[in-house]
């Protein structure tokens, strides 16, 4: 599907409108429509899970496709600013919420509905194989696999440096964690995390990361006004944990928002990163400038440490966290006002964190989407080749849309081209194309090509080709808008 291009700005431009009430402006570009019985206000929480990824030069996403009511796998046209359905199955169940992790070796996703005494809405792991040739994801076999017994408000999922995955979330009041065990087709039985504070309100969640050799697991706690933090160490007997620190504790300092990333192990600038939410805004008469918004950070000597992103006048809410190890910055999204409006970001240098008062500057608005919240990316580090791509929804108008910006002046470089999945000969014929989707390369001949209605595309090798009327192509970007200009400098 086609994006529709919301607005376009100069560096100079969107300089001088970052220091004035944009309330009238758009930023970045509407998608397309979610809007289907079950799936509820947004296609895009919760701000714990990840909707999208990088793999093999392209961003790809889980988005819901509303003519079949089913989340599938679509793949970004960073020229056309479109999110294009693959067909690949997620979830049919129009009511589920997914988490997404690619590994570098297979796509791995976890999906939920919200019911806790609903079996159909229990949890399923499911793992895809990538082909590098067509560009497409193939469920394993033995997936998905169910991992719980009944929904939850949020689930994610990571993986350990042993290969073995690992879930996390909250149902009955208490933090639970599963894993599979001698496959990823295998699983154990789902336990409450042998540590303190796991005692928690209907309303927590639990976040998990990997990192240093460990998986990490957050959770607010309301009942203790705290967000702790555990451990368990790669290849110690799943229910050895390490004891439960507190990140951060005070009266309404716990909120059930959370977003968690990590750096390699060693960084001089911290461990994990959390990006987190108080219900000090819950307070009868809230001080504005008490913090609302908050990065907590794990440092190398055990200790977190915290920095405040937006304060309660600010009205900030749902915030992520993305790192980029390559430029050494940090950005934090969240959105203004709570409950949908604008998402904003901040900038900072992550080596000396330090975030500006105020709102932010917008990164997605739009004045016919009012309520757009819910931002969500990738749990991968960025870098140039990545660009950075952060998708939301809006709960009213039940819009997705998104913005996607280089990192370092230039549009990151496009993939490479895919490899032929059929090849003509030397001869004048007819090549034909499958059900699939295809990319026919003509030989040294003099080629016509047909497809059967899937997306093909033709490379001619030497010799001419020309298409039948069968042949569907990818969307021609010649009349599409270039991509909005870098995010200004620090």
């Amino acid at each position: 599907m086609r994006s529709t291009v919301l607005l376009l700005l100069s560096t100079a431009v969107a300089l001088l409108l970052a220091s004035v009430a944009l309330a009238a402006s758009n930023v970045g570009y509407r998608d397309f429509s979610f809007a289907a019985s079950g799936v509820g206000g947004a296609a895009t929480p919760m701000m714990a899970q990840s909707k999208l990824w990088f793999n093999d030069g392209l961003w790809w996403g889980l988005l819901f496709d509303r003519s079949s009511e089913e989340y599938h796998i679509y793949r970004y046209d960073w020229a056309a600013h479109s999110w294009n359905d693959t067909g690949t199955l997620v979830d049919e169940r129009n009511f589920s919420k997914a988490d997404a992790l690619w590994d570098g070796d297979h796509l791995y996703l976890v999906s939920a509905g919200p019911s806790s005494t609903n079996s159909a809405h229990s949890a399923r792991v499911s793992r895809y194989s990538y082909n590098v040739a067509t560009r497409s994801y193939a469920l394993d076999a033995g997936f998905p696999v169910t991992v719980t017994n009944g929904g939850m408000k949020t689930i994610v999922l990571d993986k350990d440096t042993t290969g073995k995955l690992w879930v996390t979330y909250t149902q009955a009041s208490q933090v639970y964690v599963n894993r599979s065990l001698d496959s990823h087709q295998k699983w154990g039985t789902p336990f409450v995390l042998p540590v303190k504070g796991t005692s928690v309100s209907p309303d927590d969640i639990s976040a998990m990361v990997a990192f240093d050799s460990q998986i990490g697991v957050m959770w607010s706690n309301q009942v203790d006004s705290a967000m702790y933090f555990a451990t368990h160490k790669d290849g110690d007997p799943d229910n050895v944990w390490q004891e439960s620190r507190t990140a951060i504790q005070g009266p309404y300092y716990a909120d059930d928002h959370i977003n968690l990333k990590a750096l390699q192990a060693g960084d001089s600038s911290g461990r994990v990163f959390a990006a987190i939410k108080t219900s000090l805004d819950d307070l009868p008469n809230p001080n504005p400038n008490a913090p609302q918004i908050m990065l907590l950070v794990l440092g190398q000597n055990g200790e977190w440490t915290s920095h405040v992103f937006g304060r309660v006048g600010d009205h900030h809410s749902r915030p992520i966290v993305m790192l980029d190890e390559e430029h050494r910055e940090l950005y934090m999204f969240a959105t203004a006002p709570t409950g949908g409006g604008t998402i904003h970001y901040k900038r900072t240098d992550l080596d000396n964190i330090s975030f500006p008062s105020g709102m932010g500057t917008p990164y997605i608005q739009s004045a016919t989407d009012t309520h757009i919240d819910d931002a969500t990316s990738t749990k991968q580090n960025l870098r140039s080749a990545t660009g950075l791509v952060v998708l939301a929804s809006d709960s009213e108008s039940k819009y997705y849309l998104h913005n996607a910006v280089d990192l370092d002046g230039g549009v990151p470089p496009p993939p490479p081209p895919m490899s032929c999945t059929i090849l003509g000969t030397s001869a004048d014929e007819t090549i034909s194309g499958t059900s699939g989707d295809d990319v026919i390369c003509g030989g040294e001949g003099s080629d016509t090509i047909e497809g059967l209605g899937a997306t093909t595309s033709s490379e001619a090798r030497e010799g001419p080709t020309s298409s039948s009327a069968g042949l569907a192509t990818t969307p021609s970007t010649a009349d599409s808008e270039p991509t909005r200009p870098p995010i200004p400098p620090l």
